[in-house]
């Protein structure tokens, strides 16, 4: 579900996200995106934001 970035101190990164409903179409869909930090040496987790989204579904796109 996820690659794990490694970021060195005071680095960035872009991060990418394919939302693909399955609703219909014409349907409005919310929800959210968590990034988390991970330090194995802790062994613990952080959550450090949350990305809300919401979006009409459209049409299928056609081959």
């Amino acid at each position: 579900m996820s690659t794990p970035i490694y970021l060195a101190p005071g680095s960035t990164a872009r991060l990418r996200a394919n939302l693909t409903p399955s609703a219909a179409a014409g349907t409005v869909v919310t929800g959210a995106v968590a990034v988390t930090s991970n330090t194995s040496r802790a062994g613990s987790t952080r959550q450090i934001a949350t990305l809300p989204y919401n979006h009409t579904v459209g049409a299928a796109a056609r081959p």
